[in-house]
């Protein structure tokens, strides 16, 4: 059975995938790239998307480069780097053409079937790699969710480790989205106010002991 094409890429559009991040990362072997498991398929740790756009579309010589990051249970676009066009024109092109999601899932397919495949395996392969969820819903702020934050938040601040970096690096979610769920355990009272301008607990204050009548 031969592996499938994928012929739906936009007419007179060119992309071209790879493993690692070229311009960030250059690799001399890009098959050395760590791999990731993605529910039953491999990927490499590190991919990109290099698209070239229809001249008609967007004019000779435009270049648009998409960095992928295979976390758990996710891809994440971590940067996009351009020449010939700006990158917020640049995200505008693709979602005119594509959702910004048909672009992430399209390199993702194209380098499940770059890794070794038994041909028994094919069709599982096909399917998993076409419905494999590869972006993770919005995790809602629950009290529960928000005082798993303050605990893995307080340990990363006693031990002496970026706290806010633990908490993103605990639940594969970028800083930002974690430096908001600290400020939300702040809000509820799983943390105390922050310690210092890096952050961190300040600690409860004493009360004062009551002495008994003499």
């Amino acid at each position: 059975m031969s592996k499938p094409q994928y012929d739906d890429a936009p007419a007179g559009w060119a992309l071209t995938w790879s493993a690692g991040w070229p311009t960030r990362h250059p690799m001399k072997d890009p098959s050395n790239e760590p791999r990731v498991t993605i529910g039953n398929v491999t990927v490499p740790a590190r991919f990109c998307l290099l698209v070239a756009p229809d001249p008609k579309v967007a004019g000779d010589g435009v270049l648009i480069l998409l960095n992928y990051l295979a976390a758990i249970e996710e891809i994440r676009l971590t940067d996009v780097t351009t020449r010939g066009i700006e990158v917020p024109q640049a995200l505008d092109l693709l979602r005119k053409e594509r959702p910004m999601e048909w672009w992430k899932r399209y390199a993702f397919v194209r380098l499940v079937f770059d890794e070794p495949v038994d041909d028994a395996d094919l069709t599982t392969t096909m399917i998993d790699a076409f419905n494999v969820p590869i972006t993770q819903r919005r995790k809602r702020m629950t009290d529960s969710h928000l005082a798993k934050v303050a605990e893995v938040y307080r340990v990363a601040w006693q031990d002496g480790s970026p706290p806010t970096k633990a908490v993103a690096a605990k639940f594969s979610v970028s800083h930002s989205t974690a430096a908001r769920w600290v400020g939300a355990a702040r809000k509820a009272g799983h943390l105390g106010p922050a310690d210092s301008s890096r952050g961190g607990e300040r600690p409860p204050m004493k009360q004062p002991t009551k002495r008994g009548k003499s």
